[in-house]
């Protein structure tokens, strides 16, 4: 049954793989200090915020989209010792990749670990990313097969049109379609039935997409308590619309306060991903006619799309429609902290590293910056990679490894030892004969022994070629063998990156249900910098 008992462990990549880490392995991230979060924590005053404007919006649209009575109660909680830990993401299709759903329940942990250490009201919030258009991020997912084989589910509506913000994006008939790709890959039993009943439920034709992804987080962590926000909910904008304003009366400040950082990243790969803003652009989008445009400024005038505008005209717009700006990657984190009284951010490896490069923008805007925490980050070692480890003899950690080379050493290492004698004894009888044709050949006339070497050079390489085409010949025969660790390599490294980047929370509902994934949000935190190994005692 999905709400059995399950124990899982964890352990730390680092001392998995004290020597060579695996590129299907992230890196660890810069350890915390503890101490600064709790004294973040009691040192924010709430009052400054705009909570019961908030609370209200909080409470109706979390319910309207199906929120659970522990995220209520939450809700109806907040006051003036509330605050928050935030974790936010794209709103990605099925709840997106696996790394969406850790972020959710380390926000969960995190928040509960801080109300047990500050004797605060602090809960967790999960900033959803509606106002993104980049579409292709999020309209797929790779999919758990059963036999290893590389599979994704990916959905796109018949209306969707490039530009458009995903909270605007309304779901048609063919999501129907994408959930039974999706069902025809997932083993069958309870906690299968179970995650694809919360699938279908929320991921509905005629809603949007921001609304579907919200519905399945709030149903996949409704015994927890998440809370959801959306900026595209009614009146959020208006909460943090000051922020948007001061960006229009002062339009490339931020934008060059982020280059500036940009330029002072020490790592030359920190300078390449880092981001940046070209000339005259601003760290705010406007909507026109549904599609998300960039707002630029050229020394007078603004301009987005094909449109212009004075300041006063764009203030103005800002004014009567907050609803239709959003600010861009470097100013959302100013806006999220401007609305919430929040002690901490979590983020993955490339949120913290542009949020590092926001950092001064927050003296720019008057605004209370949150810590930024690192996400926790698992891989999970199912049953079925255990057997197989145990089954053929080889340890785990080679599982990592580069599925030829792996496949190669599998078949050779098996390859018949009758037939292996054989051509070992072929080639050394070889080496034998030559060597004395060579001191034969070397007494009749010295200059001939270099000629014997380049034949006996020929007669190996054949022999090597004849071993190789043995073994390819035996690689085809153990086809269940390679089946079983295509099946493995393919949950544990695939496309040869994170399994946490590829699979969604399908993966994590067959294999752990309900009750595992309860018992791996206790696990998120503390050890939360480490990349950790989950397997299911």
């Amino acid at each position: 049954m999905s709400n059995d008992p399950i124990m899982l462990k964890t352990i730390d990549a680092l001392s998995f793989f004290p020597a060579n880490r695996p590129g299907a392995i992230p890196s660890d991230a810069q350890a915390h200090e503890w101490t600064n979060l709790a004294g973040r924590t009691l040192q924010l005053d709430p009052s400054h915020y705009p909570l019961e404007t908030l609370k209200v919006i909080l409470r109706r649209e979390n319910e309207r989209t199906g929120a659970g009575a522990r995220t209520l109660e939450g809700i109806d909680s907040i006051g003036n010792d509330t605050v928050f830990i935030v974790g936010g993401q794209q709103a990605g299709l099925f709840g997106g990749p696996l790394y969406t759903l850790y972020k959710a329940l380390h926000t969960i942990r995190l928040s509960e670990r801080l109300s047990e250490e500050t004797g605060r009201n602090v809960l967790p919030l999960f900033w959803i990313a509606s106002d993104d258009h980049d579409f292709a991020e999020v309209r797929g997912l790779g999919i758990k097969s059963p036999d290893g084989s590389q599979r994704r589910v990916e959905y796109t509506p018949e209306s969707y049109c490039d530009g458009t913000p995903v909270g605007c994006i309304i779901l048609d008939d063919g999501v129907t379609d994408a959930i039974q790709r999706l069902t025809e890959n997932m083993p069958a039993g309870d906690r299968s039935d179970r995650y694809l009943d919360m699938v279908r439920s929320a991921w509905k034709p005629g809603i949007s997409w921001s609304d579907a992804f919200t519905a399945q987080m709030l149903s996949m962590c409704s015994s927890l308590g998440l809370i959801m926000i959306d900026p595209r909910w009614k009146g959020i904008k208006e909460l943090f619309r000051h922020v948007m304003a001061a960006e229009i009366s002062n339009p490339t400040a931020s934008a060059l306060l982020v280059n500036k950082e940009a330029d002072a990243f020490g790592n030359s790969r920190e300078r390449r991903k880092a981001l940046r803003k070209p000339a005259g652009a601003t760290n705010l989008f406007l909507e026109i006619e549904k599609k998300r445009c960039p707002v630029h400024f050229d020394g007078t005038l603004y301009t987005a799309g094909n449109e212009t505008f004075s300041e006063a005209e764009l203030l103005g717009m800002l004014n009567s429609s907050p609803d239709n700006f959003s600010p861009g990657a470097a100013l959302r984190p100013v806006c999220q902290d401007a609305l919430l009284p929040v002690a901490a951010m979590i983020g993955g490896p490339g949120e913290r590293l542009y949020l590092r490069q926001v950092k001064p923008l927050y003296d720019l805007f008057g605004v209370n910056g949150s810590i930024v925490w690192p996400r926790a980050s698992f891989t999970l070692i199912d049953h079925r990679i255990m057997r197989t480890s145990k089954k053929e003899g080889i340890p785990l950690g080679k599982l990592f490894e580069n599925p030829e080379k792996l496949r190669s050493e599998l078949a050779y290492d098996s390859f018949p030892e009758n037939l292996k004698n054989e051509i070992d004894s072929l080639e050394k009888s070889v080496i034998r004969g030559f060597e004395g044709l060579g001191k034969s050949f070397s007494r009749l006339d010295p200059t001939l022994r270099q000629s014997v070497e380049k034949e006996k050079g020929k007669v190996i390489h054949s022999i090597e070629g004849l071993r190789g085409r043995a073994v390819r010949a035996h690689k085809a025969s153990v086809s269940v063998t390679e089946k079983r660790f295509g099946s493995a390599q393919y949950f544990l490294q695939p496309t040869g990156g994170p399994q946490e980047r590829w699979f969604g929370a399908d993966a994590l509902y067959s294999t752990l249900g309900e009750a595992g994934i309860t018992e791996l949000t206790s696990l998120t935190s503390p050890g939360e910098g480490h990349h950790r190994l989950v397997f299911i005692e």
